[in-house]
């Protein structure tokens, strides 16, 4: 191990020893460390999953040529970068690009043997601001060494794969050659970057927005200290089955982890990754943050078996996809077709709310006759907005209701709508059947007939189609491929508090599953944060490539969770709620505690503890409201909002909507006062206490000038995204 350092000087002598071969080969087991030889080495991307049991490495001879050098591009470069781009599909892009780059004198060549091997693309002006609002940069770098003119962004990146272990002294050169300290790479969606170079630069985590130009990319970053640090590769191949904010959380965390480099991550993503939705924790701009399209190979496939012993999953297409650590984040959907029997081929028209979304045109709905929307869900109330904004008239729709209460969370929105709005007297609804539940589903070339149980008494309804949105369940095809493999399944996919099955190399998180019952009372997952859980899920994977044990003691998470949809009337209903709050959802606020409700327009409640700390919002509204932005709130003392209640009950707040958007709020909602707020109770906590005999005014006026300060020199670094409050000039 001393000399490993040196393993790469064997391979000279050994392309002399065989002076008729230009590659030497070398085949690593998924699950093994990378020697340090493999610096010297390429990975070759496998055609398929199945294709080859190995990860494959090469090099070729020519690789160990002295004098790789780069300088900056020249015109008579330009026939040897054609030949270059021969084969890239972009390759017109490409080259305008270089031909823009190489008149600004932002151009870079390497050069092996007289001959041009690589090239590249800068853009020097780079827009920092936008940057540092869009991502974490100080988790990356410490911007205080950098300027805001020593940022250049790689555009192009080309480099024969023969001397790709060059690349680390070619992206120096560059930025010696542009006196650049920091290189950035802004990935869009559905871009393809160069493995090469993701294995060296770091990726730079999102952040929430708050109120600034949003960035619909993921960023990369490498620097001169950066770049003398190797990343961990791990070619372990990792499968998430299923694109649920859980399974994207878990991703974004293991791609952001600054010391590896994750090679092989599956995410299997039937009907594509979809984000959004009023309460989602991801939307368009963060998902493009992730820089998937990059870095995952996302399947369109489903799972339908497992077989735990050779270690493979079987997907509805027929193909197998071996893995190392199989992650289950399918989470659980309407199940009514499976119950009713029919397959997925079956050409019943019994469809999804995700299919009317993409499928059902306007000019289709105006011409539908009947449509029956069957559930007691809020995706049935999102479901028939949805028919009446695509035409469908009012009078086609029938609501069916199974029997029973419905959710409790269901029925606290639809009471927010209830008072404050009266819908029937503004707008025609859908008629509302209750009680019924779907037997089965009879259609022919003239429609559809949907036969219901009404307490012993058969119905018939007849329809052009039927959309299910139910009580969601687990997909079967999961839980017979878990039951086949004794994978302990009780009303949920149990885990440990490292979110491991009783097979350590599978793991599950989100609302499929639930914690073993031997840490106390059993916890759903469903009533936490699905982001959250994701991280700490990623954590306990990457504990087990790093070795890091950890304790068996169940994950705190305190993060608010939020459902939502938008209703009938084209209104927004809410409820966000801490987790043992939403685990036990009431109209009324804890014991102790109070209601604070005041709206100008629909409906918006708050509930406090009794030490006045908020715990839950509910709202309904034509107002649409940023969910990160209003969640923030959750968990706070009221205090924190210039004691609300008090100024509800003197009358000084109209509206509770109208008053948290005010600017002075401002602070209360960027991504980073939590740590501020975390950080100044830590401090306060290890002042030494004043001694009750002394006066107390003294450690008062300390703690609060304390207090001061941190708040100034928090808002004065932040005060691009805060501007909106005036700063004392500094003597």
């Amino acid at each position: 191990p001393a000399y490993e350092a040196q393993a790469a000087d064997f391979l000279a002598p050994a392309f002399e020893h065989y002076p008729d071969k230009d590659y030497c080969l070398l085949t690593l087991p998924h699950q093994s460390p990378e020697p340090l030889l493999l610096r010297t080495f390429q990975q070759v991307a496998a055609r398929s999953a199945e294709s080859f049991p190995e990860v494959l490495y090469l090099t070729h001879r020519a690789g160990l040529l002295p004098g790789f050098s780069v300088r900056r591009a020249a015109e008579a470069d330009l026939e040897f970068v054609r030949e270059l781009i021969l084969e890239f599909p972009t390759r017109k892009q490409m080259y305008e690009k270089y031909l823009e780059a190489l008149a600004s004198d932002c151009a870079m060549v390497a050069i092996c043997e007289s001959q041009v091997v690589g090239f590249a693309t800068l853009q020097p002006s780079v827009d920092l601001q936008k940057l540092g609002t869009n991502f974490v940069l100080e988790q990356c770098i410490d911007l205080q060494w950098h300027s805001s003119d020593s940022f250049v962004e790689l555009d192009v990146f080309v480099l024969n794969p023969i001397f790709a272990h060059r690349r680390r002294f070619f992206l120096i050169e560059m930025m010696r050659l542009m006196r650049s300290s920091a290189l950035v790479m802004c990935v869009g969606p559905e871009t393809q970057v160069p493995d090469m170079v993701l294995q060296d630069f770091f990726q730079v985590p999102g952040r929430r927005l708050v109120g600034a130009e949003p960035a619909p990319f993921a960023l990369f970053i490498l620097t001169r200290n950066l770049a003398a640090r190797y990343k961990t590769t791990i070619n372990a191949r990792i499968v998430v089955v299923g694109a649920s904010e859980t399974g994207l959380a878990s991703l974004e965390s293991l791609l952001s982890v600054p010391n590896l480099h994750f090679s092989n991550l599956t995410l299997l993503a039937p009907g594509g990754v979809r984000v959004g939705g009023i309460a989602g924790q991801f939307d368009a701009t963060s998902l493009a943050k992730l820089g998937l399209d990059s870095q995952v190979r996302i399947l369109d496939s489903r799972m339908v078996g497992l077989d735990r012993e050779a270690k493979t999953i079987d997907l509805d297409n027929g193909k197998k996809v071996p893995y190392e650590k199989l992650v289950l984040t399918t989470g659980l959907q309407d199940q009514t077709r499976a119950k009713l029997g029919i397959t997925p081929d079956d050409p019943v028209p019994v469809y999804s709310l995700s299919t009317v979304l993409n499928e059902l045109t306007e000019d289709e709905g105006e011409g539908l006759q009947g449509v029956v929307v069957y559930g007691a869900t809020l995706e049935a109330l999102a479901c028939i907005q949805v028919l009446l904004a695509r035409g469908v008239k009012a009078e086609a729709i029938c609501h069916v209701k199974p029997p029973g209460t419905g959710h409790i969370i269901v029925n606290l929105i639809s009471m927010a709508m209830a008072q404050g709005y009266d819908l029937r007297a503004t707008m025609e609804l859908p008629s509302v059947e209750r009680n019924m539940r779907l037997m089965r589903v009879d259609f022919d070339d003239n429609g559809a007939t949907a036969v219901f149980d009404n307490q012993g008494t058969t119905v018939a309804m007849g329809c052009d189609f039927i959309v299910t949105c139910d009580t969601t369940d687990v997909d079967p095809a999961i839980f017979r491929s878990l039951n086949d493999n004794s994978i302990v399944y009780d009303g949920r996919l149990v885990v440990d508090s490292q979110f491991t099955t009783n097979d350590s190399n599978i793991y599950a998180a989100g609302s499929l599953t639930k914690f073993s019952r031997r840490y106390g009372k059993s916890f759903h997952m469903s009533n936490f944060n699905s982001r959250e859980v994701g991280t700490c899920l990623a954590t306990s994977i990457i504990a087990q490539f790093i070795n890091v044990s950890m304790k068996d003691e169940l994950p705190v998470l305190e993060l608010p969770k939020a459902v939502g949809s938008v209703l009938p009337g084209k209104l927004f209903g809410l409820y966000i709620a801490l987790p043992h709050i939403f685990a036990t959802a009431t109209p009324q606020p804890p014991t102790g505690g109070r209601n604070v409700v005041k709206a100008q327009e629909g409906f918006f409640q708050m509930h406090l503890d009794a030490a006045g700390r908020i715990c839950s919002i509910l709202y309904c509204g034509s107002r649409r409201i940023d969910v990160a932005r209003l969640s923030c709130v959750i968990g706070l003392p009221a205090a924190y909002l210039d004691n609300l209640p008090d100024r509800v009950d003197e009358g000084s707040v109209e509206d509770i909507m109208d008053f948290l958007s005010e600017p002075w709020t401002a602070a209360l909602f960027h991504d980073k006062f939590p740590q501020l707020r975390l950080g100044l109770i830590e401090e306060l906590r290890m002042k030494p206490e004043t001694p009750v005999e002394r006066t107390s005014q003294p450690a008062a006026v300390s703690s609060k000038t304390l207090v001061q300060d941190c708040i100034l020199e928090f808002v004065r670094r932040n005060q691009s995204e805060l501007d909106a409050y005036h700063l004392p000039e500094v003597e």
